[in-house]
């Protein structure tokens, strides 16, 4: 999973990026949702899961 892309432009579009990730390693529970969404969606992209709307 790309989540290095994802936090950097996270962070970018917000102005305190402390939001995602508290100590610049570990993220947030709201950079765990994030993380969760991309895995979500690429692992239905890729046919592991099924779609939510058939």
């Amino acid at each position: 999973m790309p989540y290095d892309t994802m936090f950097h432009e996270l962070q970018q579009g917000h102005p305190n990026a402390r939001y995602w990730i508290w100590d610049a390693v570990h993220p947030t529970p709201a950079g765990h949702l994030r993380m969760a969404e991309m895995w979500i969606s690429k692992a239905t992209e890729a046919g592991w899961l099924l779609s939510p709307n058939p």
